[in-house]
């Protein structure tokens, strides 16, 4: 993927199947896929216990940070739909302590109310 499909990607849902095939090793017993989405380079999975936000570094994208974040671990959420000048949705994370948000980008808003209604369903 060149530089310029990368930042003209569009944000798309994952095949939830797939990637209980893919993320089966990480997942623990009892756990599933229940929604996931592509974000640019970054993939953004939703199990039935937490958050995995998946950090595809490097050209290649062989190198990966996984990102664990469970459901209570969410203090609140807020989203930031896309304006005229700024073509980015974003979702923000707050975690219990004194973290940095963990911002989520979608490119349009297609997919971030679905995020929204996700997140309420699994932290409120």
């Amino acid at each position: 993927m060149g530089i310029f499909d990368s930042i003209l990607a569009q944000s798309s849902e994952i095949d939830a199947d797939k990637l209980d095939r893919d993320f089966g090793e990480l997942l623990i017993q009892s756990e599933k896929v229940e929604r996931a989405f592509k974000l640019a380079n970054d993939i953004c999975v939703f199990t039935n216990r937490r958050l995995i936000l998946l950090d595809k570094q490097g050209l290649t994208g062989k190198r990966k940070t996984y990102l664990n974040i469970p459901y209570h671990s969410i203090d609140f959420f807020e989203i930031e739909t896309v304006g005229h000048a700024d073509l980015d949705a974003e979702v923000r994370l707050f975690l219990s302590g004194n973290h940095p948000p963990v911002v989520l980008e979608f490119k349009g808003n297609e997919y971030v109310y679905e995020l929204m209604r996700l997140l309420g369903t699994f932290v409120l």
